[in-house]
């Protein structure tokens, strides 16, 4: 056990194989020297008066490509962190209280992330700070699905998938224009 740790581990990460980042539920980021195992410093996200008396519901981890880390949380309100790892700070990118809790996140580039939530799915431009909500999902055929998206993952091709809250699996071909032009994409329906 690590001297100090009072709070669950949400993620683990290592940076080249010379520094473990370690997250924890209260929005603390760990650095260790995985050679010497020493400590190099720790940053917290937001002060932790800030955190609820509840733990946090959920918490979903990506990798930039400037190998940035960001951070879904959800304690009463939902926030999506980035820890820039050569300034060794963390900024929030979006913070709400209107409790569409936040379930996913993906990063199909470097200029955008993706993030399934209870009330559809965001899409966030990461430069401009531009975000889209989607509730309305277009369907092959006309129709229009109004769902909660619970997973969201790009599939390397090109092409976007969604879990939903009990209405399948979707799956767009392309994300590139998303979300200038998100009603425009036609989403399959399967199983």
């Amino acid at each position: 056990a690590i001297h100090g740790w009072n709070s669950e581990i949400r993620h683990t990460e290592t940076d080249n194989d010379c520094f473990l980042y370690i997250f924890d539920e209260d929005g603390l980021i760990r650095c260790y020297d995985t050679k010497t195992c020493k400590l190099i410093y720790e940053r917290r996200a937001y002060p932790l008066e800030e955190k609820e008396e509840k733990p946090l519901s959920s918490s979903a981890f990506a990798i930039g490509p400037d190998s940035s880390f960001y951070q879904l949380h959800n304690q009463g309100r939902s926030i999506f962190l980035k820890f820039d790892t050569h300034t060794r700070t963390w900024s929030t990118i979006f913070d709400t209280y209107d409790k569409r809790g936040f379930h996913s996140l993906c990063l199909p580039d470097s200029t955008t992330a993706i993030i399934g939530c209870s009330a559809g799915v965001w899409f966030i431009d990461l430069k401009s700070g531009n975000m889209t909500l989607s509730t309305d999902i277009p369907l092959q055929g006309g129709d229009t699905l109004h769902t909660g998206i619970n997973a969201v993952a790009n599939d390397g091709h090109g092409g976007l998938w969604l879990g939903t809250y009990g209405n399948g699996l979707l799956h767009a071909d392309t994300w590139q224009d998303i979300p200038s032009r998100v009603q425009y994409y036609i989403m399959y329906l399967l199983g």
